[in-house]
């Protein structure tokens, strides 16, 4: 490239970087180049992503649905040399129009199955994306009421396969007389995929009559929005779980779901906000699994605040963007493992738990940044096993009550900043403490008594506290005690440990 070259390409870059700047409301006019640096600084417009679903432009404009009317209507991409198969069963007699010049009428609780042509369907359909699309209707016959809906049956040219697929690109219904014992099937299974849907609206529904919507939208890998005013009373296990493109969930009302949550937006990487209602102190269902790898939820719902959550399992793991939590009532949890484990952003965490709760192993390993953890009721429980593990920067915590404790092992694994653990009881002779102090390099005091294993010590320990250390030691029979490279050391008093049955290596 000659220097003619480089100086048009460079005028050139000058001119989109005016271009954008004015785009945003800033005027650039003949400002020096060296000047644009405080023309951008003056943009207010823009700098945040919308969560928004934009339709795509060249899909097929769908009908007209009201919320009085009884109608299905899906947009379907037909592929070129693809299974484009599409079943459904429902009750009420019912007719479908395919899209494709075909209609046909079923009896009420038979499945309507049909296999498109790419062949057969104009190219005036054809998308950006590489297919062609369908637009199917589903009414009921005169005289009829749809009163039960699924749309998660397995196309009979797709059942061939492991991983069922179901390809709709749109969803629009009003499904208002649905029956007491009906069901809106849609997800619900492991091997049951949308991998296309990227937005589904629910115009009326008989929420009255069906309250459970549990696995209803499990696997929409695609699904960006859902509009609706569903009222959910039970059955929130795994309803979105695994959508993840999905950006945020509002219009559903679960201020009256008392019961299970479990998984329920797990695996929404995507997921910024939960604007909806929850039930709060009504709650008394598992919460185990709930936000788990939310990677992009700002907030856990503040209406979950009162929650008698029976599990916290899981709750918030790798949530990595969160940096608090509403005051959720821990103390009917059972199992608080994993709870915030990989929650990058927490800086403080409160936890009132009770002596119902048995396990919190790995329950804050991984969250980088926090600072102090208030942990308290824990005296049932037995395992803490990696509590605090690569917590890195954590300053302080409590006296957390240890005194079922059967397994402390790596609790505090890589706390590198951890000066102080304060007055914990660890009495058990039999008590795993296998690295639980292991690389915490900054560990200035040590408040625990009654260890009675052998264990190794790191940290920069001066003398007297390592005395203390061994004045709180329990009376053991062939103990071992590694203290190598500890700062106090060369002042220290070991016979404190040994008459008590302790070996000291390193002193």
């Amino acid at each position: 490239m000659t220097i003619a070259d480089q100086l048009t390409t460079l005028a050139n870059t000058k001119a989109a970087i005016k271009t954008a700047i004015e785009a945003k409301g800033v005027t650039v006019g003949a400002a020096a180049f060296d000047q644009y640096s405080s023309k951008i600084a003056a943009i207010t417009s823009g700098g945040t992503v919308s969560n928004d679903w934009v339709r795509p432009a060249d899909w097929l404009a769908l009908p007209s649905v009201s919320t009085s009317d009884q109608k299905i209507v899906g947009l379907f991409p037909v592929f070129n040399n693809a299974s484009n198969g599409v079943s459904m069963t429902i009750a009420g007699a019912y007719t479908v129009d395919w899209g494709d010049g075909t209609v046909e009428n079923f009896a009420t609780g038979a499945t309507a199955s049909h296999t498109y042509s790419y062949a057969s369907i104009s190219d005036t359909t054809v998308s950006t994306r590489g297919y062609k699309q369908a637009i199917i209707i589903v009414t009921p016959q005169a005289g009829q009421n749809l009163t039960s809906v699924n749309l998660g049956v397995t196309p009979a040219s797709n059942s061939y396969n492991i991983y069922k697929t179901i390809n709709y690109l749109e969803l629009v219904m009003s499904i208002p007389k649905t029956s007491s014992s009906a069901t809106l099937v849609l997800g619900g299974s492991i091997t049951r995929w949308w991998p296309y849907c990227e937005r589904i609206d629910i115009k009326s529904y008989n929420d009255t009559n069906n309250t459970n919507f549990g696995v209803s939208f499990q696997n929409f890998y695609a699904l960006q929005e859902i509009t609706t005013g569903l009222k959910v009373y039970t059955g929130g296990l795994q309803m979105f779980q695994n959508c993840r493109a999905l950006r945020k969930v509002s219009g559903f009302d679960f201020s009256s779901l008392a019961g299970s949550m479990v998984n329920m937006f797990d695996g929404c990487s995507s997921l910024v906000s939960v604007s909806d209602t929850f039930a709060g102190a009504g709650i008394t269902g598992s919460l185990a699994y709930m936000f788990q790898y939310c990677d992009s939820l700002q907030e856990i719902p503040s209406s979950l605040a009162g929650a008698k959550a029976s599990s916290i399992a899981n709750f918030a793991r790798g949530a990595r963007s969160i940096k608090g939590f509403p005051a959720i009532d821990f103390t009917s949890a059972t199992d608080a493992s994993y709870a915030f484990s990989g929650c990058n952003n927490l800086v403080t965490a409160t936890v009132a738990l009770s002596s119902a709760c048995l396990n919190t192993s790995y329950m804050f390993k991984d969250c980088i940044n926090l600072r102090e953890a208030n942990i308290t009721g824990t005296t049932a429980v037995t395992n803490f096993s990696y509590m605090f593990q690569s917590a890195f920067n954590l300053e302080k915590i409590n006296a957390i009550p240890c005194n079922a404790a059967t397994n402390v092992s790596y609790m505090f694994d890589s706390c590198y900043a951890l000066v102080e653990i304060p007055a914990l009881t660890w009495t058990s002779g039999t008590l795993n403490i296998s690295g639980v102090f292991n690389a915490c390099y900054n560990l200035a005091k040590i408040g625990v008594t009654g260890i009675a294993n052998t264990f190794t010590l790191v940290g920069r320990l001066s003398a007297t506290e390592l005395n203390a250390l061994y004045t709180n030691l329990g009376t053991v029979t062939g103990k071992t005690i590694t203290v190598t490279n500890i700062y106090g050391v060369a002042g220290d008093d070991p016979t404190i440990a040994t008459t008590k049955g302790w070996t000291v290596t390193g002193s």
